[in-house]
């Protein structure tokens, strides 16, 4: 029975604490009269994390900082039966249960964060990427804001010689962990990790138990937490160096430390400046467009980053649509087996992605493509190609930095671009020919000027080797218009469809 027996031969359980995960934790005295106050002992519960444990309990032993938990004891054996660590219990609970405490109370959470940030400053600098920073391993043993940094049961000891996380494997809690550990396959897991951990925990103290979004702290939605004076904007943007892609986050903790520290100390900084009331205020309106300037960056990265969400979900779907309307074409083509007419989605990858630029300062650029083939000879030598390219427009004429570089702001531009394909099969006298379809240029939602002269317009040939705008046929539509588009785009496809099987029966 485990309240009846000793671990270590000395620690004796005189209580339950909590059960976790991959742990029991008990109340012990030490009956050694080392020790006279409880401890918390930890035991192993899984005995395949034993690898872990025993990492914990290396990189404790290791560790030595006053906002780190200590290891008073511990023991690691081999089959995890006897493996346990014992350290000081926080006697007035974790952040979780604190949380309503530090609401909008800069101070307060400064104070935590700076501590926190320290911790991890001197963990790294170690070698110990802490990888679970999240409210309940924040811990408080007495009532006021002092904190201890606990669990290292997931921690990556970079001094090791074997890690114990399988690769791809998720640590931490993915409302706190950083992007880059929740993406499948081996990472290359660096400090900045736990500086994105920490940013979140700051946040989710700041505003009372709230999580920021893939969105920027910048966006306008979080204007109202940072509402209180200057000493919230630089929180603020601290906080735009810490929960960010890992391009553009701080890589360290030691920069987290001192931006934590300015902004502690602001205002005995001010008490102490030279600058006249002038000064000061030109300093602050410099530090608000600073900041305007920010957020109206990380409002364009937002918008940018939703129109290629936007564009890869479109154009996926938009080619299987002409790849299941192809599909149904060619059953109707080849009943039985004559003609041979098969349909592809997406031919092979490896070919250069094709780019077509419509001379009016736009490019048409490949993204999904389907084609329909046509062999029109017993030995397959010879065929015929219907592609359908499924694009996004980029205005090249514009800077990628510009909001209408894609199209309008948050509905990118698209567009439909048959293509004919000819393969001679080697015949005498003859080549392969590839080229732009002849046809009209229809743009989804706008009307259709009115010819002088009703008759249709007539083609000698069904294509042309350059694109040419307002000879070539395309649809044209926004991302928003999808699925809206959809008898447009296959007006078009009928129309070339049944040109490329004229052309076909007179190349026979």
């Amino acid at each position: 029975m485990a309240k009846e027996r000793l671990f270590g031969g000395r620690w004796k359980v005189t209580g339950n604490l909590r059960e976790g995960g991959q742990g029991w934790i008990y109340r012990v005295v030490d009956t050694a009269g080392e020790f006279t106050e409880e401890y918390a002992l930890k035991r192993l519960k899984n005995k395949e994390r034993i690898g872990r444990f025993r990492t914990e309990v290396d990189v404790l032993k290791r560790l030595n900082d006053p906002h780190i938990i200590k290891l008073i004891d511990a023991s690691v054996s081999d089959n995890g039966n006897e493996s346990y660590l014992v350290m000081p219990i926080a006697a007035h609970g974790d952040l979780g249960e604190r949380i309503w405490a530090y609401a909008s109370q800069i101070d307060s959470v400064v104070q935590v964060a700076l501590q926190v940030a320290k911790a991890l400053d001197h963990a790294h600098n170690a070698g110990v990427i802490h990888r679970d920073i999240k409210p309940g391993n924040i811990l408080f043993p007495e009532l006021n804001h002092d904190v201890w940094v606990a669990d290292f049961g997931i921690s990556l000891d970079l001094e090791a010689s074997e890690r114990n996380t399988a690769d791809g494997e998720v640590v931490g809690p993915r409302t706190f962990v950083a992007p880059e550990l929740t993406e499948a396959g081996p990472v290359d897991v660096t400090a900045a990790a736990d500086v994105y951990s920490l940013g979140q925990l700051v946040f989710y103290m700041f505003s009372g138990g709230s999580w920021l979004s893939q969105t920027s702290v910048l966006d306008a939605r979080y204007d109202h937490h940072f509402a209180g004076g200057e000493r919230h904007q630089h929180l603020r943007m601290l906080l735009s160096k810490m929960v960010v892609p890992l391009v553009r986050r701080y890589t360290k903790m030691t920069p987290v430390v001192r931006d934590l520290e300015q902004i502690r100390d602001w205002e005995k900084a001010r008490s102490s400046s030279l600058l006249d009331a002038e000064a000061l205020g030109a300093a602050a309106r410099l530090q608000r467009r600073v900041t305007e300037r920010a957020q109206g960056k990380a409002r364009f990265e937002e918008v940018r980053r939703s129109e290629w969400e936007l564009i890869d979900s479109v154009s996926k779907n938009v080619a299987q649509m002409l790849f299941d309307t192809l599909s149904r074409q060619a059953s109707v083509l080849d009943p039985i087996g004559a003609l041979g007419a098969v349909a592809e989605l997406n031919e092979p990858k490896g070919r250069q992605q094709i780019k077509i630029d419509t001379g009016i300062g736009s490019l048409f650029e490949e993204r999904d493509v389907a084609s329909l083939t046509i062999r029109s000879d017993p030995d397959a030598r010879r065929f015929s190609s219907l592609r359908l390219l499924v694009c996004n427009e980029v205005f090249h004429a514009r800077q990628p930095s510009d909001e209408l570089y894609l199209g309008p702001p948050g509905n990118p531009s698209f567009a439909i671009v048959p293509m004919y394909s000819e393969n001679s099969g080697g015949l005498p006298n003859a080549g392969n020919e590839v080229g732009y379809i002849y046809g009209k240029s229809k743009n989804f939602g706008v009307r259709e000027t009115v010819p002088i002269m009703s008759a249709p317009r007539w083609y000698p040939k069904i294509f042309g080797y350059q694109y040419q705008e307002g000879i070539t046929a395309v649809v044209r539509f926004n991302g928003r218009d999808w699925p809206a588009a959809t008898d447009e785009i296959l007006s078009m496809v009928s129309e070339t469809l049944n040109r490329m099987i004229r052309h076909v029966e007179q190349q026979m």
